[in-house]
């Protein structure tokens, strides 16, 4: 089952990496909404959801995350239109919360996703400057790539407990 989730992660990066769009539609931004459209603007990063029935995708152009099936990839919905801007990466943290690197509001914005809504429930900042890249380990710790300050760093519980990089050349 491992090999075949991998298999379609392979598949849709392929297959997002060839779609471009400048078509913009305003939705609610805390509900998992129906949506038709399968068009993308700079579609960035994807991951598929704990258990496996959803895939995520940071549609950076249109300011939102495309949640798409992951054996058709219909669009299903949106998640963050009007509370995103320049989403770069998506992961979800070990209680099942969606995480995702709001790059152009310099934050990580955190969602609750529950069957077919979700909801935003706040997010993390402290020093973070287009973060481009988040993860979390088992204990909840999350790790955030700072791309504007040249970072790597750790939070746990909301807090920043570590940094590493500067900024500049080396």
């Amino acid at each position: 089952m491992r090999l075949r989730l991998q298999l379609i992660h392979l598949v849709c990066v392929a297959i997002l990496m060839l779609c471009s769009s400048t078509a913009y539609g305003v939705t609610d931004e805390v509900v998992f909404l129906k949506s038709s459209s399968g068009k993308f603007a700079h579609p960035h990063d994807l991951t598929l959801g704990p258990q496996g029935q959803y895939l995520y995708v940071a549609d950076l152009g249109h300011d939102v995350v495309k949640v798409l099936d992951p054996f058709s990839l219909k669009t299903l919905g949106t998640i963050g239109a009007g509370v995103l801007r320049a989403p770069h990466d998506v992961a979800f943290d070990p209680t099942g919360r969606l995480m995702v690197a709001d790059s152009g509001n310099d934050r990580i914005a955190i969602f609750t996703v529950h069957g077919g809504t979700a909801g935003y429930v706040g997010d993390v900042r402290g020093r973070l400057k287009s973060p481009e890249g988040v993860t979390s380990d088992s204990s909840g710790t999350i790790y955030v790539t700072n791309a504007g300050s040249h970072t790597v760093m750790a939070f746990k519980g909301g807090k920043q407990i570590t940094v590493r990089g500067t900024s500049g050349p080396g």
